[in-house]
C-alpha cells in the first residue's frame, strides 16, 4: 500500500497488464477491516498508474464475500470510472479489447467483428454515457446465440 511512486511509474510505462480488483455491490458488506484502512491507498495506487499510463483490465475477487458475489462485475466497470478516473468508454474497453488481448484472446473475443464468437452484452441505457447501465442487463449472447 505504501508503494514507490517510481516503481508504480515503471509498472505502467512496462506493459504489464494490471489486474484492477475493485468493485462490490452497492449495500455489501465492507470488505476485511484491514483491507478497508487499506482502500483509499489501493485506489491512489491504481488511479496514479492509470494516469502514468497502465495498461489495466477490472477483475473482482468474485465470490469471496457477500460484498463480492460472482456477478459483481459490472460494479467494478463502475469503480474504474468513479475511482480509478476512466472515462466510461475506457472502462468498456478494458473490460472487452484489453482484457481478451491480455489473456490472448483478441482475435475471438472482446469485440464485435467479422470472425469474432459473437458474444453480446445488452443493456438498458447507454453505458458510454452512464457506466451504471452496465448492471441493467436485458440479453446475453454467446455465440451469437441467446443464452439469457
Amino acid at each position: 500500500m505504501d508503494a514507490d511512486p517510481a516503481l508504480l511509474d515503471r509498472i505502467a510505462a512496462s506493459g504489464v497488464v494490471v489486474s484492477v480488483t475493485a468493485g462490490s455491490i452497492p449495500g455489501g458488506s465492507p470488505p476485511h477491516p484491514a483491507i478497508a484502512r487499506r482502500m483509499a491507498a489501493i485506489v491512489a495506487n491504481h488511479g496514479r498508474m492509470f494516469r502514468a499510463g497502465a495498461t489495466m483490465v477490472p477483475g473482482t475477487d468474485a465470490g469471496v464475500s457477500p460484498g463480492k458475489p460472482h456477478d459483481v462485475l459490472p460494479y467494478a466497470l463502475r469503480a474504474l470510472v468513479e475511482q480509478i478516473g476512466m472515462t466510461p468508454r475506457q472502462a468498456l474497453r478494458a473490460a472487452t479489447t484489453i482484457a481478451a488481448s491480455a489473456i490472448g484472446l483478441g482475435e475471438s473475443k472482446g469485440r464485435i467483428a467479422a470472425g469474432a464468437d459473437a458474444d453480446v452484452l445488452v443493456v438498458r441505457g447507454d453505458p458510454v454515457a452512464d457506466i451504471g447501465s452496465v448492471t441493467n442487463v436485458q440479453a446475453v449472447f454467446r455465440a451469437g446465440l441467446r443464452a439469457r
